[in-house]
């Protein structure tokens, strides 16, 4: 019984340095998706972050949601919004208004404005 506790606790903290690997390699290529202006890599590596547990940082979902705004794709702007507000995303006055802007400047249809 005593061996099945440590094979428990060794299972347990072999699978939470996995989870912890994720998470670097997840946060890692989300910077990465963003400085290179990638929004399908950006947004599978937040996926892969909340699906981890871990929510990315404001400022990367606001990056991610400014990024898609700025080009067409309406699907891809859709996933990028679900999963920002899944991730909690707090859009402050000027973020709003900066997404607003590229979206009217882009002509957006405004279904997708709404």
């Amino acid at each position: 019984d005593h061996d099945r506790g440590r094979d428990r606790d060794r299972v347990r903290d072999h699978d939470r340095a996995v989870t912890r690997e994720r998470i670097m390699r997840s946060k890692r290529a989300l910077a990465q998706a963003l400085k290179e202006n990638s929004r399908v890599a950006a947004l599978e590596a937040s996926l892969d972050l909340i699906e981890a547990g871990e929510k990315p940082p404001q400022e990367h979902l606001r990056a991610m949601l400014e990024l898609a705004a700025a080009k067409r794709g309406p699907d891809l702007f859709a996933k990028t919004l679900q999963c920002c507000i899944l991730a909690g995303i707090e859009l402050d006055a000027q973020s709003f208004t900066k997404l607003m802007g590229l979206m009217v400047s882009r002509e957006t249809a405004q279904a997708q404005v709404r």
